[in-house]
């Protein structure tokens, strides 16, 4: 069998890569060109390694079983952008799904989950780096099962879930412009005060912290 990996050029694709890159055969780091095609030639799977460029239909098509990719939300719940923000805002479950890609965008058939407990404490940085640190050893311990068939398929109904884009988050927090201002209306953090927000019969405080831009960065 020929396995393959597309390396994300960022710190956790590269954590996921130490961890079963010896497993492997061939790699594609940062992004794929024109010289990489005779890398894929009987290939059979294809690992996407928090990898952040879509696949095209022709290179799609190119490996036997297919690419295999882990994307960080409980699929279908937050397909495509953001999920860290979206599973929060739209109050879903929040995990790891490993999934065959197809031509959508986190749409294929669903091989392995892990859930990840969400409370009132985590913020956006928060899942992220949840899913950051249980990513590699995820991956990692479901890989055999993966490259020897050892899983069941499971579709997913696409009318269940939500899918996101890029931008959508900002100018879904463009509207909340009043819910900010109380926010940070109600927010002491001299005295260690804040909002008061009780849910599941736990009780927490919310302190904004608003920085300005500088110079028009982001």
């Amino acid at each position: 069998m020929k396995i393959g990996v597309f390396v994300g050029r960022n710190e956790i694709g590269g954590k996921m890569f130490s961890k079963i890159g010896h497993k492997t055969d061939f790699f594609v780091y940062d992004e794929f060109r024109s010289g990489d095609m005779a890398l894929l030639d009987g290939s059979d799977v294809i690992f996407l390694l928090w990898w952040s460029h879509i696949i095209s239909p022709e290179i799609l098509a190119i490996p036997s079983i297919g690419f295999v990719n882990l994307h960080p939300s409980y699929l279908p719940h937050c397909r495509g952008k953001d999920p860290y923000f979206w599973s929060i805002v739209e109050g879903v479950p929040f995990g790891l799904t490993i999934h065959f890609v197809d031509d959508g965008i986190d749409t294929g058939d669903i091989l392995f989950q892990k859930m990840i407990p969400v409370s009132l404490e985590d913020t956006g940085e928060s899942l992220y780096r949840k899913a950051a640190e249980l990513a590699p050893t995820f991956l990692y311990d479901k890989f055999d099962d993966i490259v020897t068939g050892n899983y069941i398929r499971k579709p997913q109904d696409l009318n269940e879930g939500s899918r996101h884009y890029k931008g959508e988050m900002d100018e879904h927090c463009e509207r909340l412009v009043t819910d900010i201002d109380v926010l940070r209306a109600r927010s002491f953090p001299m005295f260690d005060d804040g909002a008061k927000i009780c849910r599941y019969g736990e009780c927490y405080k919310v302190i904004v912290d608003i920085r300005k831009v500088e110079n028009g960065q982001e």
